[in-house]
């Protein structure tokens, strides 16, 4: 059989994590074929007879794709596999970030920590994936009683002058405005570092007035001090889905229309949210042990003695001060946890109620269907939809 010859079209030049990650998913999986030739060709069957035969000859494409490479390759004949999810489109097969997950991740991140003023600044109407970001994140704040607004800030070059000059006034008037505690969830990591900058200019503690988490773990930028949390996207598994699906085209097995979603593999957190939004220390503190030994067993006698206060005095005050008692906000958190973990297929149902803190995975089970309802596996199936997992 002779070696199959797939065009990479992923802009690999450009420094950002979703090409360079997804680019190395690609390659992880072709290492584990045989017979599979990856060439990079940024415009795969353009002129391919002025270029050479060689440049007519694949069988199979992963890009980041616009409309014009789409349809060139569907007249070719062409499998193609799609990665941009800005141009994605009926016909074209296709692996993306899951903007739902993306944008539940993000507001539990902040609801744990006692945040019920949420924000998201973000391209929304130009970027589609951004407008369903900022959607999922508002359903997940207002599904839980908790105030949510969506700010536009255009995604423009940093070039253009004057589209700067307008980000930094809309962020100083919403700092103006801002009642803290606020917690506020930005799509891009340097206007999320202006951001915190901008507060701080402004006497306002981050994370304590407002708390900051970036849809992009840009690490050079998130890094710096008072580093911010960000969200952490399988880009990777991105890749190589993309490439297992090419596969299976080529192959000319049967392949479900819909698009591949990808979770996130969860939130990182950072200095920037470091902080519970509860007006009792002594509540606040009690979360943050809590957030530090949720995997581990977690009695009420063991959080009241590591803060030095009696049992009876640490319930008054979580009942005073979120309106639950201590087992009940540990449950809470638990199954939050849970419910991310059931998110990535690579985890069994076991090793999800380990990580969440379960002594046995039938005493998750039955919490689970308890309380949210449905059983972890049925709310895996409902997540992740039809995803291959082999």
């Amino acid at each position: 059989m002779d070696a199959r010859r797939i065009a990479i079209a992923l802009e690999i030049d450009q420094p950002y994590p979703q090409h360079q990650e997804v680019f190395a998913g690609v390659q992880r999986y072709a290492r584990s074929m045989k017979g599979w030739r990856c060439l990079i060709d940024e415009h795969p069957m353009l002129q391919a007879c002025q270029r050479g035969p060689e440049y007519g000859r694949y069988d199979g494409v992963i890009a980041r794709a616009k409309p014009g490479m789409q349809r060139r390759l569907k007249r070719h004949g062409v499998p193609l596999v799609n990665v941009l999810y800005q141009t994605a489109s009926k016909g074209t097969h296709g692996v993306y970030p899951d903007a739902a997950e993306l944008g539940q991740a993000a507001a539990d991140h902040l609801l744990e920590r006692g945040f019920r003023t949420l924000c998201y600044m973000g391209d929304i109407n130009r970027h589609r994936h951004s407008g369903q970001v900022a959607s999922a994140f508002r359903r997940r704040a207002e599904s839980e009683g908790a105030g949510c607004t969506v700010v536009e800030v255009i995604d423009l070059p940093y070039i253009d002058a004057s589209a700067w000059i307008k980000k930094e006034h809309l962020l100083q008037r919403w700092v103006e405005q801002v009642v803290p505690p606020a917690g506020l969830f930005m799509e891009e990591a340097p206007i999320a570092r202006l951001m915190v900058e901008r507060c701080q200019q402004f006497g306002l503690d981050v994370p304590r007035d407002i708390a900051v988490i970036s849809q992009h773990n840009l690490r050079s930028v998130v890094n710096v001090e008072p580093q911010i949390s960000s969200i952490e996207i399988d880009n990777e598994r991105a890749g190589y889905e993309a490439a297992r699906l090419l596969d299976r085209l080529m192959s000319g097995k049967a392949v479900a229309a819909s698009p591949i979603l990808i979770p996130p593999k969860g939130v990182v957190g950072r200095e920037s949210t470091d902080y519970f939004a509860v007006r009792d220390a002594l509540v606040a503190d009690a979360l943050r042990y809590i957030a530090a030994h949720l995997c581990e067993p977690i009695k009420v006698e063991d959080i009241a003695y590591h803060l030095a206060v009696s049992s009876r005095t640490l319930q008054g005050r979580f009942d005073a001060a979120l309106g639950v008692g201590v087992s009940q906000e540990v449950r809470r958190l638990r199954l939050g946890k849970a419910k991310r973990l059931l998110t990535d297929p690579s985890y069994s149902i076991a090793e999800v109620a380990k990580e969440s803190g379960f002594a046995r995975p039938q005493l998750f089970c039955a919490v689970f269907r308890r309380e949210v309802g449905t059983t972890p596996t049925a709310f895996r199936k409902q997540a992740v939809g039809e995803l291959d997992t082999e």
